[in-house]
């Protein structure tokens, strides 16, 4: 998670502002230093003026309010200094530009921002627009107001958790702010994109089709995109995100088109600052009719980007000596040089520690660990010396000064990362670490054109033998897929898809007519393969199935009732474990759950008295604790991981119903469509396209056998209805 930014991982906002000083591939030459006087805001408590003993830049260290040499450059340069105490750390901090420089409340509150950010040197936005940008932020009154109280209460506000969690939130308002701006330099897509990080998304026409990408309305800016079919039954994709990625192919049945290892690189485009940003297509192999394309990061692509995170900083830190833009050096070469040095110095740990980590959050921490002052200060003198060519190494003995402050200040930021991990959305390194997206192709002629995905459920023929069965959403056509045998019995809320694998499970207990076992049926519903078939003998039942695309396990509950443990099945040893179980207090009513396989979340909404509902939230990963919330009565639960919402149907009074909306977090409810009167919709019968983003609902008239099909927009509520469908049960997409 990332709302720490360009420190540990490359910010989606690098190099975004004019004269901030640092960042990217840039041209420097030798120092050039004017002065300003640091001032302390006299309205600060007296006790922390008393605190600050020295004003330190990159170039100097003086006393307050005295003046203090700062890197001259280009018009404009903003450089960060910080007010210290006698052991050198941060209490204060600004960006100075001007002759003056008032290091108040507000000031540490816009550094504290704005370094997270990296706001750095380019044509495109100027200090003064990102420093607007972050004081007319929602959040940024709040964030001032944090840092007033922490001064006054003795803390120093880069130690206070409450003012970090609140620079979390201002970054999290900054960037699509910044992005928005920044964007209007290129002419954005109008075709329809997505960018959600769900486990199956299905490409589409019109191209561009975004995969991966900050900005969900623009194709082809800071994203991973389809770019057109490349004649030979593949596609093309550009990466236009400033990080490394890597990508391969399949088709439906698991065969290698483009193997993973190596697969193919796609490397990271340059930073914004340089426009037009140009990125080379890169064709990955298909079919030519229906395939998978994978974008993820694997161990190169892992480096690459920690490598070039390492390097912003060194970039970053000479750009603040150096202050001056010029020709005829390649600073990213010369940072490199110095990341290597680094590297070396860590070890293995390097390998075991860094690489190894399972989740950006890992990385960011462990970086932050491992750069130290010393590290930092002997990587910088590698490449400071590339760049420069510097005759004196007089810089060397004040950018020490300079580095101590300023690693504190980048080791304390490290904590947003956890004040806010929720707020990932516009992250990019440390977000997309050790991402796995798949994206499934449909190619005709050459052209990539819409998929045909269909519904999947269990229907009770008239002989009563249960039956899987697809359903055309759009015609209402249905296919019968594979026949149970007649003495074979399908629970409800038993089965569920894997929409990837195309695989669909199904628990079924079959009677021998002396005793009964229970058995998971995996069916292929391409008919490529026949079922295969697990014992469960010591499954007593499973209600809620839930397939998570993550981990490829089931998760469901044994039973209705109270106290009922929440398990999970490996589908292809049908080993069962335990996760959790719920209180005595709390009563499980309607046997569905949903799982959201992206954070790794089990949902489960029970009774705990009289017309009282409540929603589970519980933490697969076992880190955390279950959070839970007040809910309506909701059934047919859905998660959907674009929005970070839950949606099903609520059982109004006066026998109605409602399609709602439901956050997990607050347990606010919103309404998306009411059903007519006298309309019932089924128990087991919803189902999310997370793509589309529309719900699926097959609804039973009060006075008629006659069952009907609703397909509703999420973002509209408008609803499309197909008549004339069968009673299907466990409907999944």
């Amino acid at each position: 998670m990332r709302p720490i930014g360009f420190w540990l991982s490359v910010s989606v906002v690098m190099t975004a502002c004019a004269g901030c000083g640092g960042g990217g591939t840039q041209k420097v030459t030798t120092s050039e230093t004017t002065l300003t006087i640091a001032r302390l805001d006299p309205s600060l408590p007296a006790a922390v003026q008393g605190l600050i003993t020295k004003v330190v830049s990159v170039a100097d260290s003086e006393p307050p309010a005295t003046a203090l040499k700062i890197p001259a450059g280009i018009a404009g340069v903003s450089s960060l200094i910080f007010a210290v105490d006698q052991n050198q750390n941060p209490i204060l901090a600004a960006f100075a530009n001007a002759d003056t420089t008032v290091l108040s409340v507000d000031s540490t509150s816009v550094a504290l921002v704005l370094s997270s950010l990296d706001p750095s040197s380019s044509s495109v936005l100027t200090y003064s627009q990102m420093e607007a940008d972050v004081q007319n932020a929602a959040g940024y009154s709040a964030l001032s107001a944090a840092v007033l109280f922490s001064l006054q209460s003795g803390t120093a506000p880069v130690t206070s958790s409450s003012v970090l969690g609140d620079v979390a939130i201002v970054v999290n308002q900054v960037i699509p702010v910044v992005l928005s701006q920044i964007a209007t330099a290129e002419t954005p897509s109008a075709n329809t994109v997505r960018s959600s990080l769900s486990p199956a998304e299905i490409a589409g026409p019109p191209l561009p089709f975004q995969i991966l990408g900050p900005i969900a309305s623009l194709a082809t800016f800071y994203s991973v995109y389809i770019n057109a079919p490349d004649g030979n039954g593949g596609v093309e994709i550009t990466n236009k995100l400033p990080i490394a990625l890597h990508a391969y192919s399949a088709d439906l049945s698991g065969n290698n088109i483009v193997g993973p290892n190596p697969g193919l690189s796609l490397p990271a485009a340059p930073p914004l600052f340089a426009y037009p940003q140009t990125a080379t297509a890169v064709d990955v192999g298909g079919n030519g009719q229906q395939f998978l394309v994978t974008v993820d990061q694997n161990s190169a692509a892992r480096d690459a980007n920690v490598r070039q995170g390492i390097a912003n900083v060194l970039i970053f830190i000479m750009n603040q000596a150096l202050g001056k833009v010029a020709t005829g050096v390649n600073v990213d070469a010369c940072a490199q040089q110095g990341v290597t040095q680094l590297i070396n110095g860590m070890g293995t740990a390097y390998n075991t520690v860094i690489l190894s980590a399972s989740t950006g959050a890992g990385v960011d921490l462990s970086l932050a660990n491992n750069l130290t002052v010393a590290s930092l200060g002997g990587a910088f003198k590698i490449a400071f010396s590339c760049a420069a060519k510097a005759s004196t190494t007089s810089i060397f003995s004040t950018i020490a000064t300079w580095l101590n402050p300023y690693n504190k200040w980048l080791q304390l930021l490290s904590l947003t990362a956890q004040a806010l991990p929720t707020a990932t959305q516009l992250s990019l390194t440390i977000y997309y670490w050790n991402l796995v997206q798949p994206v499934q192709v449909c190619e005709s002629g050459n052209q990539v054109v819409a998929c045909t995905q269909p519904l999947y459920g269990i229907e009770q023929s008239q002989a009563g033998t249960p039956t899987i069965v697809s359903l055309n959403p759009s015609s209402g056509t249905v296919s019968s897929l594979y026949a149970f045998p007649s003495n074979f019995y399908t629970g409800l809320s038993e089965g569920a898809l894997d929409p990837l694998g195309h695989r669909y499970f199904q628990i079924v207990e079959t009677d021998s007519g002396t005793a009964s076992t229970q058995q998971l049926y995996t069916v292929d519903v391409t008919g490529a393969s026949s079922p295969s078939v697990t014992q469960l003998p010591n499954l007593p039942a499973m209600w809620g199935l839930q397939f998570d695309a993550s981990s490829g396990l089931l998760y469901g509950t044994e039973a209705l009732g109270s106290g009922v443990p929440l398990v999970s099945l490996n589908p292809s040893t049908g080993a069962i474990e335990s996760m959790y179980t719920f209180p005595i207090t709390f009563y499980i009513v309607y046997a569905q759950g949903a799982v959201d396989s992206v954070g790794q979340r089990y949902f489960q909404i029970g009774m705990t008295g009289a017309n009282s509902f409540q929603l589970y939230n519980i933490d697969l990963t076992g880190s955390a604790a279950p959070q839970v919330v007040s809910a309506p009565q909701i059934y047919n639960l859905v998660f959907d991981s674009s929005s970070g919402l839950l949606y099903g149907i609520e059982i109004l009074p006066g026998d109605s119903y409602a399609l709602v909306s439901l956050d997990p977090s607050s347990g606010s409810v919103g309404t998306i469509y009411s059903f007519p009167a006298s309309s019932y919709p089924g128990l087991y019968d919803g189902a999310l396209d997370p793509i589309e983003h529309q719900y699926f609902q097959i609804v039973t008239g009060q006075n008629s056998s006659q069952e009907q099909l609703y397909t509703i927009d999420l973002t509209g509520g408008t609803p499309t209805t197909v008549t004339n469908v069968p009673a299907i049960l466990d409907l999944s997409y």
